[in-house]
């Protein structure tokens, strides 16, 4: 898995860098700040961005919510704690929370875990545009055989047919077809 660090206490980026290597993960890159976080993972386009919450330039909260509309995993390692950052957390959606001093075993499961929900999570999304978008389209398609069927005296089945020919015959998706009854009429 290649991970991107965003760090800004040099010995602890270090750290955590070889600890991550010895853990079998890529480090694809370390940085000091949010801003420098944010421009390295839309260049190299690692699997997950591990972000400090209070660093210079840019705080990993920020930078997070920046990343996380681009669909990147964001975990946060941080000392920070507070209810204030957390529910800030919870809001922008990061996919981990890691308190410093981190415990080299809790690392592995914690990032595994973390990376394993936001993919889910983009599996849902995805599956929801998908059928929103169907569902949509249906509306159309259902709209135009109406049209078929008051104009032409047609049944359900038979204005749906005549969709369905002129889809084929004319190679194009029934959404087109449909969409072109609607606009003529």
């Amino acid at each position: 898995m290649k991970i991107l660090i965003a760090e800004d206490e040099s010995l602890i980026r270090l750290d955590l860098s070889e600890t991550l290597t010895n853990l079998g993960f890529e480090i694809v890159a370390d940085v000091a700040n949010g801003k420098d976080a944010v421009v390295q993972t839309l260049q190299l386009k690692p699997e997950v961005v591990l972000l400090d919450v209070k660093m210079p330039v840019m705080d990993g909260l920020t930078a997070a919510e920046s990343l996380i509309k681009e669909g990147y995993c964001c975990i946060l390692i941080t000392a920070f704690s507070s209810p204030e950052v957390v529910n800030r957390a919870t809001e922008i959606g990061v996919d981990g929370y890691i308190i410093k001093p981190w415990r080299t075993e809790s690392l592995r499961p914690a990032i595994e875990i973390g990376y394993g929900q936001f993919l889910r999570r983009n599996k849902l999304e995805t599956t929801i545009a998908n059928q929103e978008r169907e569902m949509a389209e249906h509306k159309v398609i259902d709209r135009a055989r109406a049209i078929i069927i008051s104009k032409y005296q047609l049944t359900e089945a038979e204005a749906f047919k005549v969709m369905q020919r002129a889809a084929m015959d004319g190679r194009k998706p029934m959404i087109d077809i449909a969409q072109s009854i609607i606009e003529s009429n």
